[in-house]
């Protein structure tokens, strides 16, 4: 998603990710638990044609969505392949994962902001994490007309930033998480 031959690419990504990293390395420099959920490769095509993302000839290279260079290589990441294109929460390690290490709080960054970053944060939200959703590090892409008409990137963020700031998380950017994390662990 972060490279522009994939056909799943988001460019919102490629910013996301340069925001994201001081972040990260301030969570590795304190042990704090990162996860990083990459795509498997099971149904991929299927998931992207049904949502109208890609067209009939398109060649995917699923290496293209697995992963941002920069992220799930240092030692204490804890990296997993999603079974499908959707949260991080149902059907994977991350609750026990982060449950075992004393955690009560999720910060949420990725793409795309309304299908597996959503899911993520709604899904958290309901099982009592405390979430915080990044929201310059969640991208979003435009969606293609599904009937209703087309749906712009910032759109996209519009409604769902507001409606998880609303129910479901604290929603802040990664510069604000960053000072709000080095304050606390000082």
């Amino acid at each position: 998603m972060v490279a522009p031959s994939s056909p799943f690419f988001a460019p919102e990504a490629l910013a996301a990710l340069d925001g994201l990293m001081p972040l990260v390395e301030l969570c590795r420099a304190q042990a704090i638990p990162t996860v990083f959920a990459l795509i498997g490769s099971e149904l991929v095509r299927e998931k992207a044609v049904v949502r109208q993302e890609l067209a009939a000839d398109a060649e995917i290279d699923v290496s293209l969505c697995r992963k941002a260079d920069r992220f799930g290589d240092h030692p204490n990441d804890f990296v997993f392949v999603k079974r499908w294109m959707s949260g991080c929460i149902s059907g994977t390690p991350v609750v026990d994962y982060v449950r075992e290490r004393g955690r009560d709080t999720l910060i949420v960054a990725g793409t795309t902001l309304q299908f597996g970053c959503d899911t993520t944060v709604r899904e958290a939200a309901n099982l009592g994490f405390k979430v915080v959703a990044l929201s310059d590090c969640n991208a979003a892409r435009p969606m293609v007309d599904q009937g209703w008409g087309a749906v712009s990137e910032e759109e996209v963020r519009k409604v769902f930033l507001s409606t998880w700031q609303k129910a479901f998380a604290r929603v802040i950017t990664a510069r604000e998480a960053l000072a709000e994390l080095k304050a606390a662990t000082g």
